[in-house]
């Protein structure tokens, strides 16, 4: 789509959206959601960005291809 340069994916927003709201881990539906995505951005000639909550989660998705990550660390 023109003028769409990034797909952004807010994992919270998009679990409530498909009925896998967050509780604790993600669901595989919500992973394999999230991978739909960054796959239809990626084929498309777009980029993916996610936010996400640590260090952990951003190496993860940084490792699967994302090009932005965007996270949170809290402290305990």
């Amino acid at each position: 789509m023109p003028g769409i340069d990034v797909l952004f994916v807010g994992p919270w927003d998009l679990g409530n959206n498909i009925g896998r709201p967050v509780t604790g881990a993600f669901h595989e539906d919500l992973e394999a959601a999230i991978e739909r995505i960054r796959k239809a951005a990626v084929d498309n000639g777009k980029r993916a960005g996610i936010y996400c909550v640590g260090g952990e989660a951003a190496k993860k998705y940084a490792e699967q291809g994302f090009h932005m990550v965007s996270f949170l660390h809290l402290h305990g």
